[in-house]
């Protein structure tokens, strides 16, 4: 009885000290500042910083005179890709070992990320043709010799890592990742539309790789289209809604449900067509990770729902943000000064809580604002 009294008073002593501690200011670090942020700057370079605003690392374009347009973090993080238009290259998240994966003069590549970070998928001639066919490599995210992998464009990796969608002769088709077990899946109808909520993918995969979604639209160029998922598993293709929307699409982290929009409004349903919802007015629909608020855009603003309470929040003006990992907080391009023809641009780049609250500058350092911060991504973590 005596030693389980003492046990007893050992550990009520142990739960006082502790809430004393958090009672004199003892807190854990804010997760605003966990990660790093990717964005480029005025001078056409690719800028990793800290969630915090510390520290920067400078990935310069090659050749000097030219500027990387765009980048994309690996799945966990721990790579990032970029294209400047001739070279598709590839760095560690802290900017080290940065490798240039493939040259080509005269376009964009398409590419997307293995499930395990380690390859690359990308588009680019078949050279076995004597007239341009489009075809699609894999190179470790490393470097090395780039491999063909099959003719097509338009290539999506699941996030399983197995295997990669890709579209051929007017055909969505699967083949495995190492290039074996090719398969048709469904035909596609029209144009394939790059996705608005897709990183400029035509392909979006669920999280469970057990679905893809794309849009296609019938005259080429035009923001009216079909939405459409189809099942890996062979069960009939669903078209998401009658009639035409915007090529807005975005999956819910859990894969159950898709945000589209049609005229200005933005709805969602789930995977199977079923049970559309009316959320909000607004286009670009972008699902927070942990599934609890929807970004999206509004005349020229960045606006978020809160899915439960339906609570919308007017953040700032701007086009450009990316969710925190977990989904606690927004990473947002505001505009003070639009762009116009021979005049910059005035942003500062920022991390928010989705109701606007916790607001942080984060570039750039030391205040002010810059013509910088194109397509800032938040570190997967």
């Amino acid at each position: 009885m005596r030693n389980g009294q003492a046990t007893g008073l050992i550990l009520l002593l142990t739960l006082l000290v502790a809430a004393a501690g958090v009672a004199c200011g003892s807190e854990q670090p804010s997760r605003q500042s966990e990660g790093k942020i990717a964005l480029i700057d005025d001078s056409g370079s690719l800028l990793l910083i800290g969630a915090d605003g510390s520290g920067k690392t400078v990935i310069p374009p090659v050749p000097p005179d030219w500027q990387i347009f765009y980048s994309v973090w690996s799945p966990d993080g721990s790579a990032i890709a970029f294209d400047n238009g001739q070279y598709l290259s590839a760095a560690k998240a802290d900017g080290s070992e940065s490798a240039q994966l493939y040259y080509e003069a005269k376009s964009f590549t398409d590419f997307t990320w293995s499930g395990d970070s380690k390859k690359i998928a990308f588009v680019r001639d078949d050279p076995h043709r004597s007239d341009y066919y489009p075809a699609i490599f894999v190179v470790r995210a490393a470097g090395g010799e780039p491999r063909m992998l099959v003719d097509g464009e338009d290539p999506s990796w699941s996030p399983d890592g197995r295997t990669i969608a890709f579209v051929r002769d007017d055909y969505l088709r699967l083949i495995n990742g190492d290039g074996t077990d090719e398969r048709r899946l469904a035909r596609v109808g029209g144009h394939l539309a790059l996705l608005v909520g897709g990183g400029d993918q035509g392909l979006l995969w669920s999280s469970d790789s057990q679905k893809i979604a794309y849009a296609t639209s019938f005259l080429k160029d035009t923001q009216l289209c079909r939405v459409h998922i189809v099942p890996t598993n062979g069960r009939p293709e669903v078209e998401v809604t009658s009639g035409f929307t915007q090529c807005d699409i975005a999956w819910s982290a859990d894969g159950t449900r898709i945000a589209f929009t049609r005229k200005g409004l933005i709805y969602s349903v789930e995977a199977d067509g079923t049970h559309e919802q009316r959320l909000a007015r607004g286009l670009e629909p972008s699902w927070s990770p942990d599934g609890s608020h929807l970004a999206y855009l509004r005349n020229g603003s960045i606006y978020t729902l809160d899915i439960a309470s339906h609570a919308e929040h007017r953040l700032v003006r701007g086009e450009d943000l990316s969710w925190s990992p977990d989904g606690a907080f927004l990473l947002v391009r505001r505009e003070i000064k639009q762009r116009a023809e021979g005049v910059p641009g005035k942003f500062v780049v920022e991390t928010m809580r989705p109701d606007g609250s916790e607001r942080r500058p984060l570039w750039p350092q030391g205040g002010g604002s810059c013509d910088c911060g194109d397509y800032p991504a938040w570190q997967p973590g």
